[in-house]
């Protein structure tokens, strides 16, 4: 794709977007590689970058990534890339330590399959512990070569151990000599050149036997090498070279074995180059609130809320707030004309715009709220700021009609065209003619473009004409100060006279000049005034039938609950009546059988009416019984069963509750355990711990480990 003219990045301020990337990483090599980047119009690839960003971006968020560290395998590739080259030990640690950290970032995506755009830069490695293992019988976690990388080594460091003891012994005995005669300073001894030397006065310099290697600046102490050192200190620098070499022997061989494994080394630092890369694009995106918007093939653009993202950056900072733009840039509306007054945020607008635009086509999520769509576009063209060009001896003017000349042969419709104080720089009158004439002809080539001007003559055009809709930048009249905020439907007053009032400007020049404009200038721009006053209004009416709406449901709501408890209330209140009722038609039977009891004194017609009553009683409770049991039953609970802490043992491969980090327990104290999570060590509640074997991938997820190594 084509951006017009190559240094829209400063009038855009697209710079400043890229200058935020790349403070977010430490490092030379991904700073170089974050300064070339550059929109594109290929759909797929532009999605999969905007996914891949705001998956990582999440998962920043979220705090469950792994913390990895770039290592830079420049060096280390460039001594693999040469036969018999042979790599130091900090050489070999950094393809160690890259090793671990894709096998890492490997266990976290099989472990957490959702993020199969970011798991797609892992294609060209494996997981394996091939080379950590062989390197780490090699070097030890300082990077030095261990004792045990070879039995000559062996040998040679048990004869050095030795002969130091042998050289510390002896050089002692010659301090506590000399101390005791008082020919030593107050320090004693120093180093020089990696050896142990005597601090003697110079006075004495030929009195104490060993050799002199230096003096003090003042020439008042001389630095003496024990007699009885010298030659087992030979002896020592001996089998200190035989060490380098016989490391150096080590090393070559590690460096071929190491050898042997280049392209995954390459593609380990492939991959290291672009999750940095990818983690400072992420980080910038958290700053902003940033997501990957819908993008769609077609060159059209729907924003919902959009913010300036260099505006939204330095004004949380500040905590202060900024105004969104919504705007749509579509078949029927091809073109947008924004007019309004001078610092009312005209520019802002089309700059957001086109860094919204521009940061998509990057593959960079964009501070847009949802429902706000993007699509692409195979050409930007931008006049935006001060043109002038001093090498060619352009004038502003010149230099803007040298772009639009441009504008006109270039767009398309696939061209997205922004164009900064349209027709200024010239007469009034006949540059407003022009850049009509400029607007139409843009116009007919269905390209899609967003334009800022004050020239009426332009405002009534995109009035009259299909696909051009004029917007402004709403103005409070009462304070006189810019809303920041840009409606689609109507053109703005540019408010000279009320800006310069509102600075002070003496109010009979202000009259003066208002007499020496052409009334109808006058009069249309006090229309446009009178209808921005007038949408204040309707919009505050707007705001009060909001709220009004608002309170309505919250009375209805507040209706819906006593209502609800009279219902309830009533309810239990039915209740009570109905065991009132059983109360009273209870104590009707019972005085019925007293009275004929004490009418005819038969106990076993009594007896007789009691039994039935109570047995009538019964099958009715067993009735309601029977009824309560054909209901249908609640369908089980999911949960899963509980495990028992008492089965975890020292050694047991285990994860966290609610988590797919594995790691293996090191010690368990009471109802504690230290658990070994890669590099990390961690004490736990054991309650919180749960048997590897619940992942059901576990097994397969072994197997392909072990077929792959």
């Amino acid at each position: 794709m084509q951006v017009y003219p190559s240094d829209y990045g400063v009038s855009l301020d697209f710079q400043q977007i890229v200058n935020f990337i790349k403070s977010k990483t430490t490092h030379e090599r991904i700073i170089d590689l974050l300064e070339d980047i550059y929109p594109i119009d290929d759909f797929d690839e532009i999605k999969l970058r905007l996914l891949e960003t705001e998956e990582l971006a999440n998962l920043l968020k979220q705090g469950g990534f792994p913390n990895f560290s770039f290592i830079d395998l420049t060096k280390p590739l460039q001594l693999l890339n040469k036969e018999g080259a042979v790599l130091l030990e900090e050489q070999v640690l950094s393809v160690r330590r890259s090793s671990v950290i894709v096998n890492e970032l490997l266990d976290f995506f099989e472990q957490n399959p959702g993020y199969e755009n970011l798991g797609r830069n892992f294609h060209m490695v494996y997981f394996t512990n091939t080379i950590v293992k062989e390197i780490d019988k090699i070097i030890d976690i300082h990077g030095l070569v261990k004792t045990s990388a070879s039995k000559e080594l062996e040998k040679i460091r048990k004869k050095l151990y030795e002969k130091r003891q042998e050289s510390d012994r002896r050089f002692q005995s010659a301090v506590a000599k000399l101390k005791n005669q008082n020919m030593l300073r107050d320090f004693e001894e120093t180093v020089y050149k990696s050896r142990r030397v005597l601090a003697v006065p110079a006075e004495y310099k030929r009195t104490v036997k060993g050799m002199i290697l230096s003096h003090s600046a003042n020439q008042l102490t001389a630095y003496i090498e024990p007699q009885g050192n010298l030659k087992l200190n030979l002896e020592i620098d001996e089998l200190v070279e035989e060490e380098r070499r016989e490391i150096f022997k080590i090393l070559r061989v590690l460096s071929h074995f190491l050898r042997q494994h280049l392209e995954l080394i390459k593609a380990y630092d492939d991959v290291l180059v672009t999750m940095e890369a990818l983690r400072a694009k992420a980080r910038f995106t958290v700053d902003i609130d940033g997501l990957a918007p819908p993008i769609q093939n077609v060159p059209e653009v729907e924003l919902i809320e959009a913010y300036h993202p260099i505006l939204l950056v330095n004004y949380k900072k500040a905590g202060k707030k900024v105004v969104p733009l919504n705007l749509s840039l579509n078949k029927d509306n091809k073109v947008v004309v924004i007019s309004g007054p001078n610092a009312g945020g005209k520019s802002v607008s089309l700059k957001t715009l086109g860094l919204i635009q521009i940061m998509v086509q990057c593959g960079l999520p964009v501070p847009v709220k949802e429902g706000s769509t993007i699509g692409i576009f195979k050409n930007i063209f931008v006049d935006v700021g001060d043109t002038q060009s001093i090498d060619n001896e352009l004038s502003t003017y010149s230099s803007k009609l040298t772009r639009l000349k441009y504008f006109v042969e270039k767009c398309d419709e696939n061209t997205l065209f922004l164009i900064d104080e349209f027709g200024t720089g010239s007469d009034p009158d006949l540059g407003g003619a022009l850049a009509e004439s400029i607007l139409e002809n843009l116009a007919k080539t269905n390209a899609k473009g967003l334009v800022t001007t004050h020239y009426a003559n332009i405002k009534r055009f995109a009035e009259e004409t299909d696909g051009i809709a004029n917007a402004n930048m709403l103005f409070d009249v009462e304070k006189l100060s810019p809303k920041f905020e840009l409606v689609i439907g109507m053109p703005g007053s540019s408010y000279t006279f009320e800006v310069a009032q509102n600075t002070g400007l003496p109010k009979h020049i202000i009259n003066n000049a208002k007499r020496k404009v052409n009334s109808h200038q006058v009069g249309f721009d006090k229309l446009l005034s009178t209808y921005s006053q007038k949408l204040k209004s309707v919009e505050e009416e707007l705001k009060f039938l909001k709220q009004q709406k608002v309170d309505l449901k919250q009375i209805e709501s507040e209706a819906n609950t006593v209502k609800d408890e009279f219902e309830q209330r009533l309810k239990l209140d039915k209740q009570k009546a109905a065991e009132r009722a059983r109360t009273i038609q209870y104590g009707k039977f019972l005085e019925d059988l007293l009275f004929q009891y004490d009418k005819n004194k038969n106990k076993k017609i009594l007896t007789d009416k009691l039994l039935k009553k109570y047995q009538a009683e019964k099958v009715k409770q067993l009735e309601n019984k029977k009824s309560a049991l054909v209901k249908p039953k609640k369908a089980k609970s999911g949960r899963k069963p509980k495990f028992d802490p008492k089965l975890f043992k020292v050694g047991d491969e285990v994860r966290l509750k609610n988590s797919h980090q594995k790691g293996k327990i090191s010690s368990i104290e009471k109802e504690k355990a230290e658990v070994n999570i890669g590099f990390i060590k961690t004490i736990v509640s054991i309650n919180d711990l749960r048997p590897v074997e619940t992942i059901p991938t576990l097994q397969s997820s072994k197997a392909k480990r072990n077929s792959r190594k």
